[in-house]
């Protein structure tokens, strides 16, 4: 395997010098595992260009510096955007921060996953994250972060994928919570273009990074379709988060009626050591760079374990 492997690898690099653009296998050089897998992605450093989807953009903020008022946004009766520029009513808008703390303060509340204790020298988290556009939650308020990501080194944006019920509705959202504002900042729906352009297998690729020549963070996505980073166009410069970040499956009230879940996992969780370049580290159970912060789902009735610690969690199917 090991002898395939490298000759997979040799292939690709060359091919990668014949055809301008191709870029590099993604793996990390100090890791003797072979116990990870490769991936070919472009860089992400502080030359990556800023492209935006236009497509993409349903609810952004009007704080936001890329916000148009001439675009439509979100759906009619919520912040985002003017009115007479929003879309009907066929989607619900984030969370502020007083209707998280709502949640929070519900009995129920588990979380498990990988814990990213504080390191200076870490400025970036990605991984791949499982991401479904039929999940269905049974009663009004439930909610499922899951996975949802947040780097080390005090930074102030999450990556969430979100699946909340609202009425008789679930919806399905890959949203950034920006934890100095105190809300969700920016999200995508789970629709049809979404799954068509950003996700392959049933997963997508995001990213959180820290920009040295702004001094901002944002979140990424990957654009399977154009082979480019899409940014999430919201930027924060805020220190003032916990130093800690997180890799995890997150719930809300979903012990009064624990709904039929798919297998939902994240995998290929890597860290960016340094400000600049585009240096990526997998989170391996040797590289100290992330443990199981000793937690659990207690009684909630689906299977959870590392496939690899600590860069590769699953949780489901179930329940049972």
């Amino acid at each position: 395997m090991k002898n395939i492997s490298f000759i997979l690898i040799i292939v690709i690099s060359l091919f990668g010098l014949m055809i301008p653009g191709i870029p590099a296998v993604a793996y990390d050089p100090d890791d003797k595992s072979d116990n990870y897998e490769d991936f070919i992605v472009p860089p992400l450093d502080e030359t990556t260009p800023e492209k935006i989807d236009p497509r993409l953009i349903n609810v952004l903020d009007s704080k936001n510096p890329n916000y148009d008022s001439g675009l439509i946004y979100g759906p009619e009766g919520t912040r985002f955007g003017p009115p007479g520029k929003r879309t009907p009513i066929t989607n619900i808008p984030s969370l502020s921060e007083q209707q998280e703390l709502g949640l929070m303060e519900k009995d129920d509340h588990k979380n498990w996953g990988t814990f990213l204790p504080y390191n200076p020298n870490i400025y970036g988290v990605r991984a791949v994250q499982a991401v479904y556009d039929n999940i269905v939650l049974n009663e009004d308020g439930d909610t499922l972060y899951a996975p949802t990501m947040l780097g080390p080194n005090r930074c102030p944006l999450e990556l969430t994928t979100c699946y909340r019920r609202y009425g008789s509705g679930t919806y399905r959202w890959v949203e950034v919570w920006d934890f100095h504002v105190g809300q969700f900042v920016v999200g995508y729906t789970i629709d049809a273009y979404f799954m068509a352009n950003y996700v392959r297998l049933g997963h997508y690729f995001g990213a959180i990074k820290y920009d040295p020549v702004s001094g901002r963070w944002a979140a990424w996505l990957f654009n399977y379709s154009t082979y480019t980073w899409t940014v999430m166009p919201w930027y924060s410069s805020s220190q003032d988060h916990d130093t800690d970040g997180w890799d995890m499956w997150e719930e809300y009230r979903l012990d009064n009626n624990w709904p039929t879940l798919p297998i939902i996992q994240s995998k290929n969780l890597n860290v960016k050591i340094g400000s600049t370049g585009d240096l990526w580290k997998v989170v391996t159970a040797a590289s100290g760079y992330g443990n199981d912060g000793g937690m659990t789902l207690g009684d909630a009735p689906y299977p959870y374990y590392f496939v690899m610690n600590y860069y590769y969690w699953r949780v489901g199917p179930g329940p049972q």
